[in-house]
């Protein structure tokens, strides 16, 4: 019965996840915090895997369709990704170094909701009000935005995409629909370096990873990654922008509710 659920965690975030360019991370891992009792570094595994496995499919389901992306500047931001991932990754090995898993998870939750707050607020008040972005094309300012990305988004292990998203709407003029395929792209960079470092410097061999769980949620990544792209291409923005608002309130929540918990075992 757990298999099952965990495939359908997988399968659902999925299909948000690749309907919005958010990933999938920012429901997996919010959810297996609050729900589960696995360290926040198997979580941090379970979510890269799983985040990895639907982004590419989405991606080369895209790449099928001939949908439309700004490779020069994904690639840029990829490499910046990469590099922010693995410093990312470094971060927080040293914070979760120095404290309990507890405080690990309460400065995760914390920074994720004060980011998507943030993010919610520029993408429907201030980018609807200004109606302009910058169209960033130098290359260095690039990779740098991406390494920022990449810090975050593995610090906090959730993949990116709804920092993603705004970045690429602010920085580099996208609507969201473009924004959602240059996300996934940026995502299988920052995941790759995640998952490349663990097992070279590794850690698998002294944790206990989950496998037949993390098999079930790929299983699921693949169906939600393959149908999330086919709704993806049917929809128009608005509707794209429905979903990724709705989501963002959805794991804001979760997040509190990781919180509240994380604070009672500190005081208890």
């Amino acid at each position: 019965m757990i298999y099952v659920i965990f495939f359908l965690v997988g399968t659902t975030a999925s299909v948000i996840g690749a309907i919005s360019g958010i990933g999938g991370g920012v429901i997996i891992k919010p959810l297996l915090d609050a729900f589960s009792t696995f360290d926040s570094t198997v979580i941090g595994l379970i979510s890269a895997f799983s985040v990895l496995t639907m982004s590419v499919t989405s991606v080369i389901r895209h790449a099928v369709k001939r949908t439309p992306f700004d490779g020069k500047a994904t690639v840029f931001l990829g490499i910046g990704a990469v590099l922010g991932g693995i410093a990312g990754d470094f971060l927080f090995g040293l914070i979760k170094s120095a404290g309990d898993d507890s405080v690990v998870k309460l400065a995760q939750c914390s920074a994720l909701i004060l980011l998507l707050c943030f993010v919610l607020i520029y993408m429907n008040v201030i980018r609807k009000k200004s109606q302009s972005s910058l169209h960033v094309t130098n290359f260095a300012l690039t990779i740098l935005i991406g390494m920022t990305l990449g810090i975050i988004s593995t610090f906090i292990g959730i993949g990116g995409g709804p920092i993603n998203i705004a970045v690429l709407c602010l920085f580099f003029g996208m609507d969201i629909k473009s924004a959602t395929i240059n996300s996934l792209v940026l995502i299988i960079f920052s995941q790759s370096a995640k998952i490349l470092k663990t097992a070279v410097a590794g850690t698998f061999a002294v944790i206990n990873m989950p496998w037949g769980i993390v098999a079930c949620m790929a299983i699921g990544a693949v169906i939600g990654g393959l149908l999330g792209t086919y709704i993806n291409l049917k929809i128009d923005g608005k509707k794209i922008l429905w979903v990724y608002n709705g989501t963002l309130l959805f794991i804001i929540a979760i997040n509190i509710y990781t919180i509240v918990n994380s604070i009672v075992a500190m005081t208890v």
